[in-house]
């Protein structure tokens, strides 16, 4: 007796009868990323995983149920459509398709759909397998090379310069048409032709050199040179290559080449360069110096041109120096000059203002010059640094012009100096000695017509009293005079502090008498040079005249020191006294007989004669004072040895 057959299944409906299929059917739904959906050859749905239900839940707001016909859940217009594609695959048929569905925000989204046809163990078709993937981004960015490969393909195609790709082999992958436009240039007969090798358009004189280029890039790097061809016509082309390796990951496939047409900025090039061989030449037996001077945003300074002058005006400088870096010749500039050259250099930048200035440069020996500059600034406006700046002007040495002007202005001052002096001797004797000797005629005329009258003794007395003013003014007139005549005498190095010492000891009893405290604070090393015996007067008379004018309502207080500057030393005598009304008195504090308090024995000219005699070892004198607090007088002494 026979055993029954196992009856053939024809439905993959039946076999979801079957637990155990069943269970790995679901356990392979549910592990899928993709949407999946498994359809009997009657087209109803035996099974799909939650990815399809979402799908179609989102597409188009329906619940998927098994059992139902998956024709309800087509798209009307794709009924027929879907059934031809079972169809399709229910023959044997792989079929791919790709739907469009709109959502709410106006988006498309684009689903690719496999169908396969699902085959029993003895390979009957039984059914549909069908997976489905949401492709809009794929599509999406398809679309956006597209779009990037045509705006570059428009690029490539429409550059103003000759581009041109190659394999690693050198072969001609493409061209646009500026490259092929180009390529007529070079006089080479072949038209360019993809799949040839470039080096074969290559003159046979330079394909060795074209080789090693080749060979470089293709190791990774990137190639840039000038090159030019002679034309049929006799004239010459100028043209820039740049070759880049491509890579894709970090393999070089092939090279990017890059030729451009320089031809106009060759010979531009080549009339300047003409053009400053003669500008060159012309300037450098010019005892000026001509530059062209520039700025940049950082501030960083130099001289792209400087004619070999400035060699001759500022020492220990070479032209070479200086075209790059500006700083070697503003490190020749005297430290007090420095700073004015540097703001009005701002200054003129700023403004755009023309630059004009007179300074002192110093060489290693101390040696001084003088030079004026001048020149007109302009901005660069086609640099990428457009706050660039630069002048156009010429340096020259005035030093000798300096030197005529101070001895001029030494001349100026003697010839001031001495009108002064003049027209203190016009005063002295039109005024003081006239009035003495009116005096002394009239007193004599007197006495003459007296005869021995009682009065004749008085009037000799009177007479003697007017002698001896007339005496003491002569004598005054004298000691100017010696001060004047004496300007050329001998100066020695005095220390200063001990010489105060002296002159406050050779004052001890006025000192006493007055309860002045005299407190000298100048510095043990501090040497001066000076005339001694003028010093001597200074000091004294300054000293004397602190304790004269000495306030009544306290003792007194002198306090003597010292500041330096570059070349002047300071000595500065300060007292607690009377204090001068400087507004009232200030203009003629220094002048002949000139006195300002109510003591009995001043005669207003030890001021006067000090001035003098500081004036004469090239000094000055000054007076800071405060009526009812007191009065300092600071002696600038020309020269100072430390």
């Amino acid at each position: 007796m026979k055993e029954p057959s196992t009856p053939k299944i024809k439905n993959i409906s039946e076999h979801t009868k079957l637990s155990d299929l069943e269970s790995r059917l679901n356990l392979l739904m549910i592990n899928t990323e993709e949407n999946f959906v498994l359809i009997d050859r009657d087209l109803n749905i035996v099974n799909f995983n939650h990815q399809f239900r979402k799908q179609y839940q989102i597409l188009f707001h329906k619940d998927v149920i098994k059992g139902e016909s998956i024709l309800n859940y087509a798209q009307k217009d794709r009924i027929e459509i879907v059934k031809n594609i079972y169809n399709r695959v229910f023959s044997g048929e792989r079929v791919e398709s790709e739907i469009q569905a709109p959502l709410q925000d106006k988006k498309v989204v684009i689903i690719h759909n496999l169908f396969k046809p699902a085959f029993d163990e003895n390979g009957i078709i039984i059914g549909a397998f069908v997976s489905s993937k949401d492709i809009t981004e794929q599509r999406n960015a398809e679309e956006r090379r597209r779009e990037s490969e045509a705006d570059l393909r428009a690029i490539f195609d429409n550059s103003s310069e000759g581009l041109m790709l190659l394999d690693h082999n050198g072969v001609i992958k493409a061209f646009n048409a500026k490259s092929a436009e180009n390529h007529m240039l070079y006089n080479v007969n072949d038209d360019l032709e993809i799949g040839r090798k470039l080096i074969e358009y290559i003159n046979d004189s330079r394909k060795e050199y074209f080789q090693d280029i080749l060979n470089k890039v293709l190791s990774g790097e990137t190639i840039n040179y000038d090159i030019d061809y002679d034309q049929k016509d006799g004239s010459k082309k100028w043209f820039h290559a740049t070759l880049n390796p491509i890579f894709e990951g970090k393999v070089i496939t092939g090279i990017c080449l890059t030729r451009s047409d320089i031809s106009e900025r060759k010979i531009a090039e080549e009339k300047l360069k003409k053009g400053h061989e003669i500008l060159f030449k012309l300037t450098q037996n010019v005892p000026a110096a001509i530059y062209r001077f520039e700025m940049d945003g950082d501030g960083k300074m130099s001289f792209p041109f400087i004619s070999k002058g400035i060699e001759s005006m500022v020492p220990n400088i070479t032209v070479e120096q200086i075209m790059n870096d500006a700083a070697n010749a503003f490190n020749a500039v005297h430290p007090e000059d420095l700073p004015n050259l540097i703001n009005s250099i701002m200054e003129s930048r700023k403004n755009l203002s023309d630059w004009n200035l007179e300074y002192r440069i110093i060489s290693e020996d101390k040696l001084v010059r003088w030079l004026k500059g001048s020149s007109r600034p302009e901005k660069i406006e086609n640099r990428k640094e457009n706050d660039t700046v630069v002048w156009h002007g010429y340096l020259e040495d005035i030093t000798e012009r300096k030197k005529s002007e101070l001895k001029l202005q030494n001349l100026l001052n003697i010839s001031s100096d001495q009108n002064k002096r003049l027209q203190n001797f016009a005063y002295i004797v039109s005024h003081n000695i006239r009035s003495h000797s009116s005096n002394i005629i009239g007193l004599v005329d007197i006495i003459g017509q007296a005869g021995e009258t009682n009065n004749k003794a008085k009037f000799y007395e009177m007479l003697k009293t007017s002698t001896d003013k007339l005496g003491e003014t002569i004598e005054n007139l004298n000691e100017i005079i010696t001060v004047q005549n004496e300007l050329n005498i001998i100066q020695a190095g005095i220390n200063l502090k001990e010489e105060i010492t002296k002159t406050s000891n050779a004052i001890n009893a006025l000192l006493s008498q007055s309860n002045t405290q005299l407190f000298n604070k100048v510095p043990e090393s501090c040497i001066v040079q000076v005339v001694p015996s003028y010093l001597e007067s200074i000091l004294l008379n300054l000293l004397t005249n602190a304790i004269k004018y000495k306030s009544p309502e306290r003792d007194p207080i002198i306090n003597i020191y010292t500041e330096s500057t570059d070349n002047q030393l300071i000595l500065s005598i300060e007292d607690n006294g009377l204090g001068i009304d400087m507004e009232k008195h200030g203009k003629k504090l220094f002048g002949m007989y000139k006195t300002f308090h109510n003591n009995k024995d001043a005669r207003g000219f030890g001021l006067f004669i000090t001035k003098n005699q500081i004036e004469a070892m090239d000094g000055k004198i000054e007076v800071i004072s405060q009526l009812g607090i007191g009065s300092t007088f600071k002696i600038y002494f020309k020269r100072e040895i430390s």
